[in-house]
């Protein structure tokens, strides 16, 4: 648990420095303030809480004026993740729909895929990702997300062409 605090002390302090609003979470308590970060979110998903990153996703939408790629896709792998399919696979519909209004990274797309363990389509939506040099493949390497990806031979053709070293070598 010390390890868990430690994280969320770093992410507030983070969160400060760069100019956002602190989120407070109170012992037991969901996030509350004015602005919740996809980023936190994710680190509580990481840490065993889920439903408390899915509460700060949902912060996050109704405090920045609406969802975005980020926060949609993010959902839907932790919903994938909890094998709640149908709310998964609701937001890929939902970035669909984002989609035809404005720009969409494909990496949003291959991350839903991922949680729900859809390893081919994972795996076009990311080669998509490589072809329109999405951001958000920069982390690709050390993103646990994609640990259960790592042994498929895709994965490292991928890491290949993004010129990423892989960790370790």
């Amino acid at each position: 648990m010390k390890a868990f605090e430690d994280l969320v002390a770093w992410s507030e302090r983070r969160l400060a420095r760069i100019g956002s609003s602190v989120v407070v979470r109170p012992r037991g308590g969901t996030p509350r303030g004015k602005r919740c970060s996809p980023s936190r979110a994710q680190a509580f998903a990481q840490t065993g809480e889920p439903d408390v990153a899915l509460e700060t996703l949902t912060d996050a939408a109704r405090f920045s004026g609406g969802e975005n790629s980020k926060t949609i896709s993010l959902r839907g792998y932790i919903l994938a993740t909890l094998g709640r399919t149908v709310e998964a696979r609701e937001a890929l519909h939902a970035l669909s729909a984002l989609a035809r209004e404005r720009y969409v990274p494909p990496y949003s797309f291959a991350l839903v895929h991922a949680g729900l363990g859809d390893r081919d389509a994972a795996f076009d939506w990311l080669n998509r990702a490589f072809d329109a040099r999405d951001v958000n493949l920069i982390f690709f390497t050390v993103d646990p997300k994609w640990d259960s990806f790592r042994a498929d031979e895709r994965f490292t053709a991928l890491l290949e062409r993004c010129r990423f070293a892989r960790v370790g070598s």
